[in-house]
């Protein structure tokens, strides 16, 4: 098989990012398993799941992807049992195995490739759209399992950002399907994948039976359950009871040694690379003013906050964004120093007139400032209040909000109504370097604060395109450090993902950085 050196560099990059680890002790199988989620995930078909933690996870139970991520993190060949990329790398070719099928039994084709990208550049998909109408040239079918996606130029970023992200979908099923982005999708989810969908009970359970057609075989747990749970709290006592078996909201850091006796429940703990962070919105005055938003960064004490909500189970936030771990991070420590943060205020012309103990703003309107916090996290909603604290003391008033997830989401991710949100990007958005400029460019998909910045959207283009390794990291620290100098986000730790489970019930889980113990590979013979 003939690759560039280039794709095999920044493919060992990632590996970097991503120790091995080891499959659990034993290989074990059980008849079902209970596992707690926060909230209705929706259809889960490719284009109708809630979240990227666990909503994606729990699809990609359904649907397979062209390549995924092996039990030591790194990619390896999925739907495509084999691919080659072009000396020129415009050209990847992708081998399809013959034995998988669609859970209606019809065959996986190169057609369903061609079709998944045509389908996904036609119909608005927040994650996928942009890199596969930018990276996607054309799908050409070679033959019924080959299938050659041309690009657009030589993407490294291609690997992560679409041929292991994108998920393929059947042709027969979708191809009449009309979609509304943030409408509920009337599509089957018939997917290719281990588990299959059987029952849905809204705000209250997911049902999956293992697929016994699964190309690589029959997955080692019969029944998959979810059972929605909506507090954490609530759902570290199910655990207790053994209500559930595995709590996907990660135990929070105060529990874990109440929680994990090595016996009955065992607390397995991975690196997240989880951001919390605080989003503002940055066509809004005054949040629109950058020397403001830099104000906020070094009046809120980070470093104090992950101590106080977690312990040593957490890294403070960087003001670049990257976690300090991944390969391409550049060392910018969060600063706290709020006489500079009162400084950078008063020189703005953010001052208190009135003498009230509040600033306004330089045409004197008073600053009351609104922040959307989701009830189902606690430690979320008292980051959110810890930073409202820090904030009153440089005169700036932040009142937190709390509100249901569901309605959260509407409120920050589709109506784009708010002043500033406390969120939090999953694994797949922290992983891969490409995706800073979905967060950060101005056409970014992800770009949800409406944040833009001429000089920093050169230097993602630039990123995008650039394949030579060392001139990427080059690229990935000066952006990271223009991030840092324009404060889109306030970013407060990156915790650790510390997840509950019963191993008396299912002891098979193999332990994955950047998704923890909950993946497909721990449900898949090995």
């Amino acid at each position: 098989m003939k690759k560039r050196f280039w794709v095999l560099t920044v493919l060992l990059a990632f590996a970097l990012l991503l120790p091995l680890v080891a499959p659990a002790s034993a290989q074990d199988r059980a008849a079902r398993v209970r596992i707690g989620i926060t909230s209705d995930q929706w259809g889960l078909t490719p284009y109708d799941y809630n979240t990227g933690y666990p909503g994606y996870i729990m699809m990609s139970l359904l649907y397979d992807n062209l390549l995924w991520f092996g039990p030591d993190g790194s990619l390896i060949p999925w739907l495509a049992s084999d691919y080659a990329v072009s000396e020129d790398g415009l050209a990847w070719t992708f081998t399809l195995r013959p034995d998988a099928v669609w859970h209606d039994g019809e065959p996986v084709t190169a057609e369903d490739v061609a079709f998944t990208m045509d389908f996904i550049k036609n119909n608005q998909h927040l994650r996928w759209t942009d890199p596969v109408t930018n990276l996607v040239a054309s799908v050409e079918v070679a033959d019924e399992h080959t299938a050659v996606i041309h690009l657009t130029a030589p993407s490294p970023g291609f690997a992560y950002l679409i041929a292991a992200d994108v998920p393929i979908l059947p042709q027969h099923i979708w191809q009449n399907a009309t979609l509304t982005w943030g409408e509920p999708v009337d599509v089957p989810p018939i997917g290719s994948g281990p588990y299959k969908l059987v029952e849905h009970q809204t705000d209250v359970m997911y049902r999956m039976e293992a697929n016994p057609d699964y190309w690589a075989g029959p997955p080692l747990v019969d029944e998959l359950v979810f059972v929605i749970i909506a507090d954490t709290n609530a759902q570290m006592t199910a655990l207790r009871s053994g209500e559930i078996d595995l709590a996907t909201s990660y135990v929070p850091p105060e529990l874990v040694n109440q929680i994990d006796d090595g016996a009955n429940i065992v607390v397995a703990r991975t690196p997240g690379y989880v951001l919390d962070y605080v989003g503002m919105h940055a066509d809004r005055p005054p949040l629109n003013d950058t020397a403001f938003r830099l104000a906020l960064s070094y009046a809120v004490d980070v470093q104090e906050i992950t101590v106080t909500l977690y312990g040593d189970y957490a890294v403070p936030g960087s003001p670049g964004y990257v976690p300090p771990s991944a390969p391409w991070a550049v060392s910018i420590d969060p600063q706290y120093d709020p006489e500079y943060a009162a400084k950078l205020l008063d020189e703005a012309g953010y001052l208190d007139t009135d003498g009230d103990g509040w600033r306004e703003t330089p045409d004197g309107e008073p600053i009351d400032l609104e922040m959307h916090t989701p009830t189902n996290n606690p430690l979320r909603m008292r980051a959110g209040e810890l930073v409202a604290e820090y904030a009153a003391k440089v005169g700036i008033r932040i009142q937190p909000a709390p509100g249901e997830f569901n309605t959260w989401m509407t409120t920050v991710r589709e109506r784009g109504d708010y002043e500033m949100y406390l969120g939090g990007w999953s694994a797949p958005v922290q992983q891969n370097p490409d995706r800073m400029a979905q967060l950060f460019h101005t056409e970014g998909a992800l770009n949800f604060i409406e944040f833009s910045q001429p000089e920093l959207d050169e230097l993602l283009d630039a990123f995008a395109i650039e394949v030579d390794s060392a001139r990427r990291l080059e690229l990935a620290a000066a952006i990271q450090e223009l991030i840092a100098a324009n404060a889109p986000y306030l970013c407060l730790y990156y915790p650790d993902a510390l997840q509950g489970y019963r191993p008396a019930a299912y002891n098979g889980w193999i332990t994955i950085p950047g998704t923890g113990i909950f993946d497909k590979q721990s449900f898949l013979p090995r």
